[in-house]
């Protein structure tokens, strides 16, 4: 039987802004099983990483409500204190963070930042130096003594990134949350990154949720691929079904504008409008049928429930406007 290293059941997120709370993501079910990579994918603003910091219980309780069923390694973390969150973090799941200079500590140096990470959980751990050498070098640092003696703005983005895969890794997690992990490198530095979540992902077999919103990576490393749009989940598959039968109107779209899929003597295809902001956000349709021109107003309109609908063995799509909806031709009413 297959090892569900996480188990997310009808999860929404509320904000307190003001006197009110507003809905940031609703009725989200993902699994991730022992050796798999889900990529969760989407423009910035559709809740990708509101969802991946609610597994790690980064949210502030007072202006936060969690709701429904987070099950990280077969425990669940929804409702849990901040000490009993800090029993989770790093030993049953570790975040690599998507901007590391922000994330390190700029008054610590390297090699005590990851030391903390692991004498946190390992008080009575003798062998401390060591460990934090070797997590240097299983990342690709090869003067890892030198390194864990600078502080962060002593070194490149590529490193600082692969500082925090050695902070993720210190505990040796199960599940390992990389949320934009190449965010800012150059393609180079990128490849190299990528390369090195996918050789710790096999060589330790873990679970991974990839956050991006590069379709490139998730080609690259995913073995399933869920689509976020406004907060909810439009459609959700083996990577294959996504890219080569992909259904519901916005992921269609974002195949389209990927600069890779562009053929000679073609337009870069442009999403027309923006995601909704928190208050425009209406949980109850299918927001992103706004941004598409023609669609008759009863569609666009329509109520439509969070639950997916199963088109193919495994291949999940919310609503019914994909049946009659064709990106080309979108693409030309555009043009």
């Amino acid at each position: 039987m297959t090892e569900k290293l996480l188990e997310a059941h009808d999860v929404s997120v509320d904000f307190r802004i003001g006197d009110e709370y507003q809905k940031a993501i609703s009725g989200i079910n993902l699994n991730i099983e022992r050796g798999k990579v889900l990529a969760l994918v989407g423009e910035s603003g559709s809740g990708k990483s509101t969802f991946a910091t609610s597994i790690m219980g980064l949210h502030n309780p007072e202006y936060t409500k969690v709701n429904g069923s987070i099950q990280v390694a077969g425990k669940e973390v929804v409702g849990l204190t901040e000490k009993e969150f800090d029993q989770i973090r790093g030993v049953s799941v570790g975040m690599i963070f998507q901007d590391p200079l922000s994330s390190l500590n700029p008054l610590m140096k390297i090699g005590e930042q990851i030391a903390e990470a692991i004498t946190v959980h390992d008080k009575g751990s003798t062998k401390v130096k060591n460990r934090v050498r070797e997590l240097l070098n299983d990342v690709g640092i090869d003067e890892e003594k030198r390194v864990a003696d600078q502080y962060p703005h002593q070194l490149s983005g590529g490193m600082r990134q692969r500082v925090m895969i050695a902070i993720a890794l210190a505990n040796e997690p199960d599940l390992i949350i990389a949320d934009e992990p190449t965010t800012a490198l150059d393609s180079i530095i990128q490849a190299q990154i990528l390369d090195l979540i996918k050789e710790i992902q096999k060589k330790k077999d873990a679970g991974v949720l990839l956050i991006t919103h590069n379709l490139d990576v998730v080609a690259e490393l995913a073995d399933d691929v869920a689509v976020m749009y406004a907060g909810q989940i439009v459609e959700k598959g083996a990577v294959e079904q996504i890219f080569e039968n992909p259904k519901h109107p916005y992921t269609q779209s974002l195949l389209k504008a990927d600069p890779s899929n562009v053929q000679p003597g073609e337009h870069l295809y442009a999403i027309p409008g923006t995601v909704p902001s928190l208050a425009e956000m209406d949980f109850s349709k299918d927001s992103f049928l706004k941004r598409v021109p023609g669609l008759d107003e009863a569609v666009v309109n329509a109520t439509v429930s969070d639950v997916l609908t199963e088109v193919e063995d495994g291949h999940f799509v919310r609503g019914n406007a994909w049946k009659n909806f064709n990106i080309d031709e979108q693409a030309q009413r555009k043009d």
